[in-house]
């Protein structure tokens, strides 16, 4: 059983010494955690509990806040059909679903048909895309626009993205989504991860029935601690893990 981490946006200001990013130190993200999400370690206890007293699913989901269904976004997703490219890249990718969003992007599936040996193959991707949701609009030819009120947060906030971006692709570790491609277009920021499928640490404790037993949890609990331990060592916080954020393989 493999748990990976899949990467959101994080803030990322740059000094002359190294990248900090949201400035927050790994005991200042486990307190964040502690008071704003459900991190792993207090999922872990939820299993633990169910576990022990047999709750079920629904109990356990209804306590789990329902961000897209509160959020109003403005910006609509591409639609399916769309294809990207950077101007640097030779790659071509199909949009084919939209998966999800936050507020900093929204995040597609795609995919890329490329022949070898005069055999095509089609290879799945996710891509994320750089999307502040109360301030961006999509106008008609796919590019993202802002109003001149928010331009500089727009373009401030882009740069941080793309570097971000960047630095999400020089890691590698086995238990984070590696970073294959990066560029822009469509007055915006894409990258692109490997498709892991769709099976997140959510939908597997559905398909356990609701309930996960202590050594299951306990050895998520640890990859998962493992991955973030390795994006603290490189001046990175997560800021969004949630069962729906990893990815069981």
């Amino acid at each position: 059983m493999c748990a990976k981490i899949q990467q959101k946006s994080y803030s990322a200001k740059e000094t002359p010494q190294k990248i900090i990013f949201n400035t927050n130190s790994p005991q200042q993200e486990t307190i964040h955690f502690m008071k704003k999400t459900h991190i792993v370690i207090k999922f872990c206890r939820f299993f633990l509990v169910i576990s022990e007293k047999q709750y079920t699913f629904a109990n356990i989901i209804n306590v789990l806040p329902k961000l897209e269904l509160m959020n109003n976004y403005k910006t609509e997703a591409l639609s399916e059909g769309i294809i990207l490219t950077g101007k640097k890249s030779k790659h071509r990718y199909e949009i084919i679903q939209y998966l999800g969003r936050g507020g900093f992007g929204i995040t597609y599936l795609a995919k890329e048909t490329v022949t070898i040996d005069g055999i095509p193959q089609t290879h799945k991707y996710t891509i994320k895309e750089f999307c502040l949701s109360d301030i961006c609009a999509r106008e008609a030819d796919g590019s993202i626009s802002v109003s001149n009120d928010h331009l500089e947060e727009f373009k401030e906030s882009k740069a941080e993205f793309l570097k971000e971006a960047e630095h999400l692709k020089e890691l590698s570790h086995a238990g984070i989504v590696p970073v294959s491609e990066v560029f822009t277009m469509n007055n915006t920021v894409y990258y692109v991860m490997q498709y892991l499928g769709d099976t997140t640490l959510l939908k597997f404790i559905q398909q356990h029935g609701g309930t996960l037993d202590e050594d299951t949890a306990l050895d998520i609990t640890r990859k998962v601690a493992a991955s973030l331990g390795y994006l603290h060592e490189h001046m990175m916080t997560h800021l969004d893990v949630k069962p729906d954020n990893i990815m069981m393989l």
